[in-house]
């Protein structure tokens, strides 16, 4: 049919300051993209990678079946750009499937849980499994659930930013309390 596709599999935000250009370029907004690039990475000083990862985190992807993401990702980044260290970054695949008992003999200090966080409803319903199954992690007894919205941790784009000062700014109000 002679449709012409652009494709893009942003792995980090280097790829994702690239699919904003490319997109720029092929849309004629060069100066639109190049401009959100340099207000992305203008917001950058604030969100730089700590120097050290203290807290280990399990990043879930779904809950059923329960998966995660490996270091290769974006949203692995996002996670290391907050302070955390990701349980899973060594495995192979991109987005493991795990157990639950796996989890737990990790035992991460937080659960990332990126959800749509409006419906709460069914995040109880998560919410509960995930303390019934992972009851004996640190994360769950120290009620280290962090829930973030999807849209800014699953699209990899300009809310990039968002996400690390959103999983920053959540934990560290529930260290304060």
């Amino acid at each position: 049919m002679g449709f012409r596709l652009f494709l893009s599999h942003a792995r980090d935000l280097t790829g994702i300051n690239k699919m904003i250009s490319d997109i720029g370029k092929i849309t004629g907004v060069n100066e639109r993209a190049d401009l959100l690039i340099k207000k992305i990475s203008s917001e950058l000083p604030d969100v730089t990678k700590p120097d050290s990862l203290s807290e280990t985190a399990l990043i879930i992807i779904a809950v059923n079946p329960l998966m995660t993401t490996n270091d290769k990702t974006f949203i692995n980044e996002i996670s290391e750009l907050a302070g955390f260290r990701n349980i899973y970054a060594g495995e192979v695949q991109e987005y493991p499937v795990i157990n639950y008992e796996d989890v737990v003999n990790r035992n991460p200090d937080v659960i990332i849980f990126p959800t749509d966080t409006l419906n709460t409803g069914k995040n109880s319903e998560y919410e509960t499994e995930i303390r019934e199954r992972m009851h004996n992690s640190g994360a769950v007894k120290n009620g280290n659930i962090i829930f973030i919205d999807e849209d800014i941790m699953f699209r990899p784009g300009p809310r990039i930013t968002d996400a690390v000062k959103t999983l920053r700014n959540k934990y560290i109000r529930k260290e304060l309390k």
